[in-house]
């Protein structure tokens, strides 16, 4: 099912959907979703400030 067809369910049926309940998921529940599935994190990808400014003055060739 997609994200779409998710945000237009009724509560109750998003709830079994997702395998939730209106007073959230219980302890064990939880932890075994973080194993299967992993934790709900965004990875934030720096960039080495020096490479930045040795961008900036980087020759590149017309083309």
């Amino acid at each position: 099912m997609s994200t779409a067809d998710l945000s237009s369910l009724p509560l109750e049926d998003l709830l079994e959907e997702l395998g939730a309940t209106p007073s959230g998921l219980t302890t064990a529940e939880a932890t075994e979703r973080l194993d299967r599935y992993g934790a709900n994190e965004i990875i934030e990808r720096r960039k080495n400030p020096l490479l930045v400014l040795a961008g900036y003055f980087w020759v590149r060739s017309p083309g």
